[in-house]
């Protein structure tokens, strides 16, 4: 089923998009929200249940009803049971959650708007200020980087959570779980770093922490799964290489440095970075260990869509043959 799945959730994304205004991510926000408004008391164990009702409830409901249609045995609870998990992988997978900014921005510096396409990165990433930008090299940089990052996110990390759910038995719930994690520690860094002077519901420090600390987690392996298979799909060689440095430009820290989500993003972005033989980086101000990299031109960024495009090629085949093997 996992196979047959994913490839129906990605052929109706297709069909018809879920962009990242949509009503379900709207209304997944707003259960965020209001979560932290009502239980993120300053305190830690009331941290962890505002996570846990965020995060932790979805996922035990697509698993809670994931186990109901599995047991029901009959023809209508199978097909009712598949309709379930192509449904959370249609509300939670797929490329146009974030293609139509990445498009958007390739046109506009096509047409030499630079200021357009810094508008249209703000609205997409807001992990830099668009004045430390200065360059159309420093833009493609950070577009390149946030698109290598965004094709993780929004679809290698869940189809890599959803199957090591459905491997443990909890149906969905990986993909459940997954997305939600990221939101919250996404939206918890926003406000964070956007917080008005007269905000009455600031983020507590607890609340920030666990977010920040669940996501690192959740994300490591889905990181590494993901920037494997760009290194097979790219590069090899550079890849790893880009890999390897920016790991062990970390270790170089010692005792000083203290894990971040951001490391996950980093060594992404090396190795998206080795496969496709440019500099891409999430900070102008920060230049990857790697320095064999060329300087990023604007065909650089149909590369990284092709880059993409043979990895979900490759995940889906190996799919495919884990399910004909399973059948065997």
């Amino acid at each position: 089923m996992t196979f047959l799945a994913i490839l129906f959730a990605l052929l109706f994304e297709q069909v018809r998009p879920l962009g990242a205004h949509s009503s379900a991510h709207r209304l997944a926000r707003l259960w965020v929200t209001q979560i932290l408004r009502s239980f993120d008391a300053g305190k830690k164990p009331a941290a962890y249940l505002a996570w846990g009702l965020m995060v932790l409830l979805p996922a035990l409901l697509a698993t809670g009803a994931h186990d109901l249609l599995l047991a029901s045995g009959n023809w209508l609870g199978w097909a009712l049971l598949f309709a379930l998990h192509v449904t959370v992988l249609y509300l939670t997978l797929g490329f146009r959650q974030f293609s139509a900014y990445f498009t958007s921005i390739r046109d506009a510096l096509d047409a030499g708007d630079e200021a357009g396409a810094r508008s249209v990165l703000a609205k997409w990433s807001v992990a830099t200020p668009m004045q430390d930008l200065p360059s159309r090299g420093d833009i493609l940089r950070r577009v390149l980087a946030q698109a290598g990052l965004s094709a993780h996110i929004h679809v290698f990390g869940v189809m890599v959570a959803y199957g090591l759910g459905a491997l443990l038995g909890l149906g969905p719930a990986g993909a459940v779980l997954y997305r939600l994690c990221e939101l919250v520690a996404r939206y918890c860094s926003h406000q964070m770093q956007n917080r008005p002077a007269n905000d009455q519901h600031p983020i507590s420090a607890p609340m920030q922490a666990l977010a920040q600390g669940a996501w690192l987690w959740l994300d490591w392996l889905p990181t590494r799964i993901s920037a494997l298979l760009f290194a097979i799909v790219g590069n090899f060689e550079d890849a790893i290489a880009s890999w390897r440095a920016q790991v062990h430009s970390r270790q170089s820290l010692g005792a000083a440095h203290t894990p971040t989500p951001e490391d996950n993003a980093q060594l992404l972005i090396s190795a998206a970075a080795g496969a496709i033989g440019v500099q891409m980086s999430m900070d102008a101000q920060e230049a990857l260990p790697e320095s064999n990299l060329s300087e990023p031109q604007l065909g650089h960024l149909q590369a990284m869509v092709g880059l993409v495009w043979r990895a979900v090629v490759v995940w889906m085949v190996l799919l495919a043959l884990l399910t004909v093997a399973g059948m065997a």
